[in-house]
């Protein structure tokens, strides 16, 4: 079993909902992308189902019990966009920052709060900056941390809101890889928006996408981003490309 949605909605205005009765399963394992264009309300939506917003009707299960919205779960990790950090921390430092529910308000970490900030670290590939200041750090590198930091929470879900923004296409790359390898190994309930539908295709077992006039499309990757859909969802000509020919176990779109 894994995560629920059934029929979340949610507006800021009475009578104009950004979105509608949004339905989604996702078993452990699986990856969601969550597309759509910018403004259309792709967080909002991440922040109602993890309660930083109230959604006006709806309901969500985790395992089968329900629950009001993710946080009360206890075991979800949230990495919002654009995270900025003003102080000199180091990246130990955040990482060990995501233990901070278990550690506690008035104690320190522990040893073993100290060896698993660093196995998350070198599961991100990043343990040799474990000194590095956050201030220093390449965007690249600070979403190793966050995901490092995500990850040393032990979580059954993981949202990650724009994981690859602000990132080169190598980095991007790394990223969507990494967060498909955590998904598989540690059986996690994995979410994550991003504007790219082609990085959907590469990472996502299946795709909600949010429209206009609380239009929405979920399903199957594969059957969910269609030509036609990213035609009426994002407004541009794209052909999608299947690279199993080339013995590519994945498909991609391009442009036209």
């Amino acid at each position: 079993m894994g995560l629920v949605v059934k029929g979340i909605s949610f507006g800021y205005e009475r009578n104009k909902e950004l979105f509608k009765d949004i339905d989604f399963e996702l078993n452990k394992s699986e990856i969601l992308a969550i597309l759509g264009r910018n403004g259309i309300g792709k967080t909002t939506f991440l922040k109602c189902l993890m309660g930083i917003n109230k959604y006006n009707k709806g309901e969500i299960f985790v395992d089968g019990h329900k629950v009001s919205n993710l946080q009360e779960h206890g075991k979800t990790s949230y990495v919002a966009q654009n995270n900025k950090i003003n102080f000199p921390y180091t990246f130990l430092d955040m990482v060990l920052m995501g233990r901070a529910r278990d550690i506690g308000i008035f104690s320190l970490p522990s040893k073993k709060d100290k060896v698993d900030a660093m196995k998350a670290l070198e599961q991100m590939g990043i343990a040799h900056l474990h000194n590095k200041i956050c201030t220093q750090a390449s965007g690249g590198q600070l979403q190793l941390m966050y995901l490092a930091r995500a990850l040393v929470q032990k979580p059954e879900i993981l949202i990650l809101d724009e994981p690859e923004s602000f990132l080169d296409l190598k980095n991007q790359s790394e990223i969507l890889k990494l967060i498909v390898k955590l998904a598989k190994k540690e059986k996690i309930c994995c979410i994550i928006n991003t504007h790219n539908p082609a990085n959907a295709m590469k990472a996502a077992d299946k795709v909600l996408l949010i429209g206009k006039d609380s239009n929405h499309n979920y399903g199957k990757t594969k059957e969910v981003l269609t030509e036609e859909s990213i035609s009426t969802y994002f407004n541009i000509k794209a052909k999608i490309i299947d690279l199993e020919p080339y013995g590519i176990s994945q498909y991609t779109m391009v442009e036209i």
